[in-house]
């Protein structure tokens, strides 16, 4: 339901606490309290700070060209935005301790909105992610910007339903 989401959005621990944990093994995670926006009525923000390992498949020819270390830091600067009749959860995450990641940002937003007129009528999830390029990459690692691209939308998808699942998972408890 609705209440629910908004519950598992709102309350601590963070539900994307554990939806990070299982999707990217993120470890070390702080999150901030969630805050009133200041110019946006009806919005929470808060940041997440977390260490996740690097993947184990980049490319060889990458590999070759850079050092890559064991975990990278990040951070999720998260927003809230609370209407009559949506949830939409958005965040921007920024890479520190890896090579080039000073060149993009990943946004998600998820879009939670009730499925038809019931109040039982289940719940349409929408989820859009985009890779913001903030600079352009040296023309020798050029090719990364595919890899980088392919490995976060099948990642994307992954994550979501993970993040469906954490919900049903919460759902349940809350009927019980």
């Amino acid at each position: 339901s609705m209440a629910t989401i908004r519950r598992c959005l709102e309350e601590e621990p963070f539900i994307m606490q554990k939806c990070f944990e299982l999707d990217i093994k993120a470890y070390d995670i702080k999150p901030s309290k969630w805050q009133r926006s200041a110019h946006s009525p009806g919005t929470l923000i808060r940041c997440m700070k977390f260490k996740m390992p690097l993947p184990d498949d980049v490319p060889g020819a990458a590999k070759s060209m850079i050092t890559l270390p064991d975990f990278c830091t990040c951070q999720s600067l998260c927003r809230l935005r609370v209407a009559a009749s949506e949830l939409d959860l958005t965040y921007q995450t920024i890479v520190d301790g890896m090579p080039f990641a000073d060149y993009f940002r990943l946004q998600v937003t998820d879009s939670f909105t009730p499925f038809g007129d019931a109040p039982d009528g289940g719940i349409t999830f929408r989820r859009w992610v985009v890779i913001v390029w903030v600079k352009e990459l040296p023309w020798m690692m050029r090719p990364a910007r595919s890899f980088v691209a392919s490995k976060t939308m099948a990642g994307a998808a992954d994550a979501a339903k993970i993040l469906v699942d954490l919900f049903t998972e919460e759902g349940a408890k809350a009927e019980s």
